[in-house]
């Protein structure tokens, strides 16, 4: 769906910025009067670090979306592998105890998830799905289908869990941001992160937030410099 690379995105937005930059110095190399291009020059300065900064957002979004589509891939494997099982089950016998915790867990975690207040749109549509496979699973339960009602509940389960992973997610929303050895401004600085890095989050203390990159750096962050994808 995402057909495109993030360094693609980067270089045709420099080619822009750089035909943009090309363009207007030679408007106002044009013009007389040293003043006016003095005037020019620093308006075409403030335009390029916009363009780059906006440059830096684009790939900063590149990369999320490359990475939701492969997490949507690893859900749809993991899918593939629970109907494998699901077949695999049905020379099985699940017993109802079983597809009752199943079903317990479905509806708890369900429960807790659905008490989020400031929930999304994407979210709520979520939230109706788990629902779906919990009804789905108690309804197989009811009729002693326990192979059924086990694929259902365990169904829903892993759809929150890729929602909590996802909320485990954090981007660096600034050009550069400080990683500190501890969770504070007295801690010593272990290194800085561009616009756009992808962040897990491990702890949180006030307002900081422990992280690990992709590379395996991990420090602290203060929440205002980063946001969530």
């Amino acid at each position: 769906m995402y057909a495109f690379s993030t360094n693609r995105v980067v270089s045709c937005a420099l080619v822009a910025c750089v035909l943009f930059s090309s363009a207007s110095c030679s408007s106002f190399r044009s013009s007389g009067g040293q003043d006016a291009d003095i005037s020019a020059r620093r308006a075409l300065e403030q335009e390029l670090r916009k363009q780059q900064s906006r440059v830096l957002r684009l790939s900063a979004e590149v990369q999320y979306l490359e990475s939701e589509l492969a997490r949507t891939r690893e859900l749809l494997e993991q899918v593939e592998r629970q109907f494998i099982t699901f077949e695999r089950d049905l020379y099985t016998k699940e017993t109802r105890a079983s597809a009752v915790a199943s079903l317990a867990e479905a509806r708890l975690a369900h429960d807790k998830m659905a008490r989020t207040h400031d929930a999304s749109e994407a979210q709520k549509h979520l939230i109706k799905m788990v629902l779906a496979k919990i009804e789905a699973s108690d309804q197989l339960l009811a009729k002693t289908r326990y192979n059924g009602s086990v694929y259902f509940s365990r169904r829903a389960l892993l759809l929150i869990a890729g929602e909590q992973d996802r909320k485990l997610m954090r981007i660096v929303s600034v050009e550069n941001a400080n990683i500190r050895r501890g969770p504070g401004l007295n801690y010593e600085v272990v290194t800085q992160l561009a616009l756009g890095t992808t962040l897990f989050q491990l702890d949180t203390k006030n307002e900081w937030v422990k992280i690990q990159t992709r590379t395996g750096v991990e420090g602290w962050i203060h929440t205002s410099v980063t946001g969530m994808p």
